[in-house]
């Protein structure tokens, strides 16, 4: 229901319009044929002009309302085809955003993409295939019943029958029969993709360890029993199309079986019996691909119930409208934790801390301890927390995370390259920066060489032609570029070697300055630099202090620094 308010405000007057347009072009195509069906007849007897004009204006009349009404409503529902596609997407685009990461541990990288793109296009068919149809439709039976209950009600009742066998009955059956074909196609399909994603992030593994030919036979088998399942929605589309085409034939010849063996004083003119029989022919046009159409029901509904879920997993917030205008600081952690969707234990538990401007803080732990957790709740990323986060006094969930994050230096452990230029890549974080700025951090990064021979769009996808040296030092390029007053780093001297290390971290000392600064590092040189050195174990805060102090007390960051 979320989904149906937010793709239908503000166009449910356009969309009945747009009903109205095309029970209008059926109209005048059933005018178009009758008009025509009389004139062909009654030139057959040869009469007078005089009594073949009214007939020749309404051929006349009919053909170019129809071709009107026929662009007007082509025109007029593809837009607002468009336009609900476009909805869609942006309600699937911000819930994603919204809620980005915590709640997406049940979604695989397939079963996103499948959303994102096929799920949101399947959609396209919910509107010009199934609900115009039926709606215009309702309103063409409705026309045809008052015209032809001038002359007999029992064929009015012939004909409601027909409607109700080609609209409804076949359609319903159609669906049924297809649904679970529908959802077997749109599941199979989502294992494919995944294989096939699988496959290719995994190459070079799958070529280390022989398991090659393992995925391929894997791939071959979904993709057989996904061909399998279309083959079968084919069949069925095939075949309720068909049946469609005959109750349409049978419902026609029997307005004239029925019309012959009227009672005399009802009996209809043989002309006019004709004229009823194109006229009924031409009023199923709207529905004569309905049984056929109704076999994607399957397919639709699996796809608009995963947007749903997306909704239910993803539920709906008020989005923050606060800003900070003043200083970030002091931020204050309050009994802070966290754990991530479907997981046991939590990735925080009851963290308290307080960082003060110009503060220097570092961060060790084992792996999977919590640290790069703790840097992800700080940009707003994991606003479903439980405890307080306070930016000088104004609480984390309800601070813009535009504003916040603008503000924010941000050095990540997994940067992502996208596939344009190194520059390119560097200005992702300050488009204003100036080239001689690009050109001086590249060279004190020393990928002076990289920029000379990488073209524009000439680095891979996901940087595959970079060395994770080279892909570390351009996300650091980044937060050099950038004009922030608080610095997070998770572990920003990771895959450089111990020369570039030292030039590296002179160069971020010298961008921090005087800023608060939060530093994961798994390195124990040098720890004098920081003012409070936080230690997590499994998600705890367990030990606090300078580096001295922590040294004395022979505790965790005793040990990890002698193992070190």
């Amino acid at each position: 229901m979320t989904l149906a308010r937010t793709i239908s405000k503000g166009l449910i007057g356009w969309i009945l319009v747009s009903i109205v347009l095309s029970a209008l072009t059926i109209i005048s195509a059933i005018g178009l044929m009758g008009t025509s069906a009389y004139l062909i007849i009654q030139a057959g007897f040869h009469p007078s002009i005089a009594v073949l004009q009214v007939a020749i204006v309404g051929v006349r009349f009919f053909g170019i309302s129809r071709a009107v009404f026929r662009y007007l409503e082509r025109l007029l529902s593809h837009r607002l085809n468009l336009q609900i596609l476009a909805r869609i997407r942006e309600h699937v685009f911000l819930r994603l955003s919204q809620k980005y990461p915590m709640h997406l541990s049940k979604f695989t990288s397939a079963s996103l993409l499948s959303l994102l793109i096929q799920d949101i296009d399947m959609l396209e068919n919910l509107f010009v295939r199934f609900l115009l149809p039926l709606a215009s439709a309702m309103l063409v039976s409705v026309a045809m019943s008052l015209f032809l209950g001038m002359y007999s009600l029992e064929i009015v009742i012939v004909m409601l029958i027909g409607f109700l066998m080609a609209g409804v009955f076949l359609p319903y059956l159609s669906a049924l029969a297809a649904r679970q074909t529908g959802h077997k196609v749109v599941n199979s399909r989502l294992d494919y993709q995944q294989c096939l994603l699988d496959f290719l992030g995994t190459f070079q593994e799958s070529l280390m360890y022989r398991q090659g030919s393992i995925i391929l036979q894997e791939q071959i088998q979904i993709e057989q029993k996904m061909a399998h399942f279309q083959w079968k929605q084919k069949v069925l589309q095939s075949v309720f199309g068909n049946f469609g085409f005959i109750v349409i034939q049978l419902t026609a010849l029997s307005v004239i079986i029925v019309g012959l063996f009227l009672p005399a004083q009802s009996r209809i003119n043989v002309i006019f019996l004709a004229v009823f029989y194109m006229m009924v022919l031409a009023s199923f046009e709207v529905v004569q691909n309905l049984a056929a159409s109704t076999n994607m029901y399957g397919s639709i509904s699996a796809s608009a119930r995963r947007i749903e879920e997306l909704d239910k997993k993803i539920p709906a917030t008020v989005l923050p409208k606060k800003t900070l205008d003043l200083s970030l600081f002091p931020i204050e952690l309050s009994n802070v934790s966290y754990r991530y969707a479907d997981t046991a234990q939590a990735a925080l538990k009851e963290i308290t801390i307080k960082i003060e401007n110009g503060q220097k803080i570092a961060i060790v732990g084992r792996n999977g301890s919590g640290k790069s957790t703790f840097i992800d709740l700080l940009i707003g990323l994991l606003n479903n927390y439980q405890g307080e986060v306070w930016f000088n006094g104004i609480e984390l969930r309800t601070i813009t995370r535009n504003n916040l994050l603008a503000r924010i230096g941000l050095i990540d452990s997994q940067p992502y390259m996208f596939s344009t230029s190194v520059s390119g890549n560097l200005l992702l974080a300050n488009e204003s920066a100036h080239l001689e700025d690009v050109k001086n951090i590249v060279q004190k990064l020393g990928l002076s060489e990289r920029l000379d021979e990488i073209k524009t769009d000439q680095i891979e996808e996901s940087g595959r032609n970079l060395s994770a040296g080279e892909r570390q030092r351009i996300e650091i390029g980044r937060m050099l570029l950038r004009d922030s007053e608080f610095f997070l780093l998770d572990e920003p001297l990771k895959n450089l070697d111990p020369t570039q290390q030292d030039q590296i971290r002179v160069l971020l000392r010298e961008k921090i300055n005087d800023h608060a600064c939060v530093w994961i590092t798994h390195q124990f040189d040098q720890m004098e630099y920081f003012d409070k050195i936080l230690v997590f174990d499994n998600g705890l805060l367990v030990e606090e202090g300078d580096h001295d102090s922590l040294m004395k007390s022979n505790g965790c960051y005793f040990s990890m620094n002698v193992t070190n």
